[in-house]
């Protein structure tokens, strides 16, 4: 018995009989390329584009498909042999082994060129790669996160430090209680910087190698795509 018969009349934004064929690199493009149009648009902002393109990426059915793409409006059907039908972007293959090792590089020039290379990156890619992009803009927010976080917290911590540092005087009109907490949070997001700007541009990288649509942990982003 066909566990899918009583799905033949659901609307599918791709041609097949039943049981459904597994999706191909180019199905998921073409779904990845329709988000990028939306968030390009203001459908969808950048989080939430970001997670919809790491489902279309992840996805092994075309009915994992649909409900990425039902709120922004028709998906380009593909033909029987799963190849995308022609559009714009036909030919481009995203997340391509260039695509991830430019990727890699935007974000491992963290170490040797900070905001150089990913802002190069980000200006060029806007007609070839939304990946590419995308990345170089995570890249340089990070970067400017980590130079604004660092410099505001060490201006924090310094006077902080030295009130402190007066002694009896200082602390008999601030308890020390209230000095340890006041230094605890700039202290805190100092030491997330410096850590994060040691690791967290090695793990980028991979992820970037590995196909993946990084989102760096931090409090703001600056840079927004258009």
């Amino acid at each position: 018995m066909d566990e899918h018969r009583g799905h033949t009349d659901r609307p599918r934004p791709y041609r097949g009989g039943s049981p459904e064929l597994r999706l191909s690199h180019a199905d998921r493009d073409a779904v990845a390329e329709v988000l990028r149009e939306a968030y390009s648009k203001g459908q969808i902002d950048g989080d939430e584009f970001g997670q919809r393109v790491d489902l279309a990426m992840s996805a092994k059915y075309p009915s994992e498909l649909e409900p990425l793409t039902a709120d922004l409006g028709p998906l380009p059907s593909p033909g029987p042999s799963g190849a995308s039908a022609p559009g714009p972007q036909q030919g481009e293959q995203e997340h391509g082994p260039a695509e991830r090792v430019i990727s890699a590089v935007g974000h491992a020039s963290h170490y040797y060129l900070p905001f150089v290379v990913p802002l190069l990156l980000f200006a060029v890619s806007d007609k070839t790669s939304w990946y590419v992009r995308r990345q170089a803009m995570e890249a340089l927010n990070f970067q400017l996160f980590c130079v604004i976080a660092g410099a505001a917290s060490a201006l924090l911590i310094t006077p902080i430090a030295l009130f402190w540092a007066l002694g009896p005087v200082a602390l008999a009109g601030a308890p020390a209680v209230l000095l340890a907490a006041l230094i605890a949070v700039p202290v805190a997001v100092l030491l997330y910087v410096v850590t994060g700007w040691m690791i967290l541009p090695a793990v980028a990288g991979i992820a970037s190698l590995m196909g993946k649509n990084w989102h760096y942990p931090m409090f703001f982003r600056l840079l927004k795509d258009k």
